[in-house]
Parts: structure tokens; sequence; C-alpha cells
């Protein structure tokens, strides 16, 4: 009879374990989603404003370097670091191996 009650008793609290397993579960996952969108609107907007951003001072580095700005007022520095941030990086054009003289001369 103990045996039985035992058993009763453990598979009860076993039953309850699982249970509250199932729902901790579905409410988690119904967080990991709202959390999940917020995150990826972060992104977008994150993106959004470092694109911004990288507008802005291109901008003003276009506007420095066309009216002569920090040609000896101590800008010098700044103006070469964003000149180094904006060169434009040339695509380096190699011929395909089997093209002959005519058709690289073309």
């Amino acid at each position: 009879m103990v045996f039985f009650a035992v058993r009763y008793v453990l598979s009860d609290r076993l039953l309850e374990g699982y249970q509250h397993d199932v729902a901790l579960y579905a409410d988690l996952s119904k967080f990991r989603g709202a959390v999940g969108q917020l995150l990826e609107k972060v992104d977008d907007t994150l993106m959004q404003v470092g694109s911004e951003a990288y507008a802005g001072s291109l901008l003003v580095y276009q506007m420095a370097q066309t009216m002569g700005v920090g040609v000896g007022e101590g800008l010098d520095e700044s103006l070469d670091d964003m000149g180094k941030r904006f060169a434009r990086k040339l695509k380096a054009t190699t011929p395909p191996h089997n093209a002959t003289f005519t058709q690289l001369m073309v």
C-alpha cells in the first residue's frame, strides 16, 4: 500500500513539473517573439541612424574640402582621417584568363 501511495505522489509531482515546464516554455516563447521584434526594430533604426550620420559626415567633409576649411586651422589631421574614411575604392579589373589580345583591346 505504501509503495502505491509513494508512486502516486511521485507521478503527480512529475506531472505538475511537466505542466509547469510546458507553461513556462510557452510564456518564454511569446516573450522571445516580442523581444525578437523589438531587436529587429532596433537594428533597423541603428542602420538608418548610421546611414544618416555617414551621409552628414560625408557632406561636411565635401564642404570642408571644397572650401579649403581646415588648412592651417589645425583640422588637417581630421580632414585627412575623413579622407581615408570616404576614399573611393576602385575595383581592380582583371582580364579573363582565356581572353585574347584583340578582345582586351576592344
